[in-house]
């Protein structure tokens, strides 16, 4: 998620490792609080101790959890961890490089496989987006465009910009990173 967001994938790595692998939000939350550390992008140095002297054969449930807890498979995380001797942070990357396809491609299709939905036919209006202002993902300032209830029957869109509010002539529609939409019909 966080690589979808811009932010390179070794950071997002080194994130999600020094986070404890908590999941999508703690890493965002100590990648914000250390993107200026001058060690950064320095590469992820693996673990030594009680987790690389892990078997190939057998792999601690534990680990597998907290992989499996990040939203990779179980067989996944299993063949990873197999495969990096137990090193959770080799693990992880070993992850990220080989696809579930490699693991099991039963799992992969099941993954792939598109939601099944019979809903009908619908129409969405666009009521919000958020747009970035800056030179950058590392600087600059995130704004939300919307329509206001009661007032957006002719499209009209105002900027929210932290507490100013003010009315957009011309929104920069095609600028937007999330666009948020309501469904009409």
């Amino acid at each position: 998620r966080l690589v979808a967001m811009g932010f390179p994938e070794a950071r997002c790595r080194k994130a999600a490792v020094r986070s404890g692998n908590a999941g999508a939000e703690a890493a965002m939350e100590w990648l914000l609080a250390h993107m200026d550390d001058a060690d950064i992008d320095a590469p992820l140095v693996a673990a030594t101790g009680a987790s690389a002297s892990a078997s190939a054969s057998a792999v601690d449930a534990a680990l597998v959890a907290q992989l499996a807890s990040m939203g990779f498979s179980a067989q996944h995380a299993t063949r990873a961890l197999q495969a990096t001797d137990g090193v959770l942070e080799r693990a992880m990357d070993w992850m990220f490089s080989h696809d579930a396809d490699e693991v099991d491609d039963a799992t992969a299709a099941a993954v792939d496989a598109p939601p099944e939905f019979d809903d009908g036919p619908a129409r969405y209006r666009l009521r919000a987006f958020v747009s970035h202002m800056g030179k950058s993902a590392h600087s600059g300032h995130y704004v939300c465009h919307a329509t206001r209830d009661g007032v957006d029957a002719d499209g009209a869109f105002a900027i929210y910009n932290d507490r100013v509010v003010a009315e957009c002539a011309e929104p920069p529609f095609g600028l937007g990173y999330i666009y948020l939409y309501e469904r009409i019909d």
